[in-house]
């Protein structure tokens, strides 16, 4: 593919179709899951990015990358890794990060840039992220690998909506957190804690846009006799 083509091509494709796709477009600023309908040119330059740069970075990501691109994983081969890297990822990681949240809270409690109430939030994005996945895996999943797409357009919708209200708790983590960038005067903990929380706000919307983009609009093809395995 050339750098020509892939500026023309909506960047939610970009990013469903190249490997290492998300993580450049994530170090160029470029939204490409609310943003995802608009070419890549486009959302380079509304993201203050050199349009040119980003294809030439795309292409040596994908050139490098040895893991298939998700949107071209089978529909059972896909489900299986979203499961494995965000739904068990997403937990382990939560795990992880809300004792160093309540640590350097209670710690640091004075500090003018302390993230007073981020592990308050961090517990209701827990809970709600466990109600959403527990959907997708006890229902949602099952009818997607039993091919029954008549059933799907209600489930998936709703899905989406949820997707829409846990974007607004992670744009409320990023602003509790001040951007997930640490003070610098910051202790070792406190630069883990951010750290950490900016990959999980990254993985939460790669893991959102795989769904959005790449595995929910192959049964909506489906429903008009389309169906991908």
């Amino acid at each position: 593919m050339s750098e020509t083509a892939i500026l023309n091509q909506p960047v939610a494709e970009v990013a469903a179709a190249l490997p290492g796709a998300p993580a450049v477009l994530r170090g160029s600023a470029i939204d490409y899951r609310r943003g995802g309908a608009a070419t890549l040119a486009d959302a380079a330059r509304a993201a203050g990015a050199d349009p040119q740069a980003v294809a030439a970075s795309l292409l040596a990501a994908a050139r490098d990358g040895k893991a298939v691109p998700p949107a071209l994983l089978r529909t059972p081969d896909l489900v299986a890794h979203v499961l494995e890297r965000f739904h068990e990822g997403h937990r382990a990681d939560l795990r992880d990060i809300l004792p160093l949240a309540e640590k350097v809270e209670r710690v640091h409690a004075g500090h003018p840039a302390c993230p007073t109430g981020l592990r308050a939030l961090l517990r209701v994005v827990e809970a709600e992220l466990d109600q959403h996945m527990r959907k997708e895996e006890e229902i949602l999943f099952p009818l997607l690998l039993r091919g029954s797409a008549a059933f799907l357009a209600g489930p998936i919708h709703c899905m989406g909506l949820e997707h829409d209200a846990f974007e607004e708790l992670l744009v409320e983590l990023e602003r509790t957190a001040g951007g997930c960038v640490p003070p610098a005067d910051a202790c070792g903990t406190w630069r883990t804690l951010y750290a950490r929380l900016g990959r999980f706000v990254d993985e939460a919307r790669e893991h959102m846009h795989l769904e959005n983009d790449v595995l929910f609009p192959r049964f909506a093809r489906a429903a008009d006799g389309e169906l991908e395995g």
